[in-house]
C-alpha cells in the first residue's frame, strides 16, 4: 500500500508540475505526444511510428535547446497560491514542497492557504508526524516562511473545524482575510493549485 501511495504521489507530481509547464506555454504538446508514445514502444522493441518532418523537428539540436524556455522564464512575472485543505501528512507535504520549490528554484511569490482540516497544520499545539523527508509538516511550513513564503489561515475554519486562536498558529502564519486571500487569489498572472 506505502509503494502505491509514494507512486501516487510521484504521479500527482508530474502532472502537476507538466501542467505548470503547459499553462506557461513551456510544453510543445506534439513532441510531448511523440515522446509519451516511443516509450513504451522502445521498452516493447516495436518501433515508433514515424512523425511527419517539420521546420520545428528539423531544427538543429542546439537550436532546439535555445528555443526551450528556462524555468525561471516561464515563472517570471506569475505568482502561485497553494489552496491546502487537508491534514493528510503526504498530501500536505506534497502541496508545501512543491510551494517550496516554486518559491525557491523560480523565484514566484507564493502563498499558501490553509483551510478546511488544513488549519492543522499551523497548529503548533498538534503533535506532528515525521513525513519521510524527515521534517514535520510544521517545519516544512516555518521554512517555506523563513524562505519569503506567505502562509494564510482561514479564520472560520481555524474556529469551526481547527477549534483554534490566533494564539495557536505557528510563528509567521497569519489570519486570513478577504482582502489578505483576495490578494493573493486575484492578483495578475497568478495560478491557483489545489490539494
Amino acid at each position: 500500500m506505502k509503494k502505491q501511495n509514494f507512486l501516487l504521489v510521484i504521479l500527482t507530481s508530474a502532472v502537476v508540475f507538466l501542467s505548470l509547464q503547459w499553462l506557461a506555454g513551456g510544453i510543445n504538446l506534439a513532441r510531448l505526444s511523440q515522446d509519451v508514445i516511443a516509450a513504451p514502444l522502445a521498452a516493447t522493441a516495436t518501433p515508433a511510428p514515424e512523425a511527419e518532418a517539420s521546420p520545428e523537428t528539423e531544427a538543429a539540436p542546439e537550436m532546439a535547446a535555445e528555443a526551450a524556455p528556462e524555468p525561471a522564464e516561464w515563472a517570471e512575472g506569475k505568482s502561485l497560491l497553494v489552496n491546502i485543505t487537508s491534514d493528510e501528512l503526504d498530501r500536505a507535504a506534497m502541496a508545501i514542497s512543491f510551494a517550496e520549490r516554486m518559491l525557491k528554484e523560480q523565484g514566484m511569490p507564493v502563498t499558501i492557504f490553509l483551510n478546511v482540516e488544513g488549519v492543522r497544520l499551523a497548529d503548533k499545539n498538534i503533535p506532528q508526524n515525521v513525513h519521510v523527508s524527515g521534517q514535520t509538516l510544521q517545519a516544512m511550513l516555518q521554512t517555506f516562511i523563513a524562505d519569503g513564503g506567505t502562509v494564510l489561515v482561514c479564520p472560520m475554519c481555524m474556529k469551526n473545524v481547527g477549534g483554534m486562536t490566533e494564539a495557536d498558529l505557528i510563528d509567521g502564519a497569519v489570519v486570513s482575510s478577504p482582502d489578505l486571500l483576495g490578494s493573493a487569489l486575484f492578483a495578475d498572472n497568478v495560478r491557483v493549485l489545489s490539494y
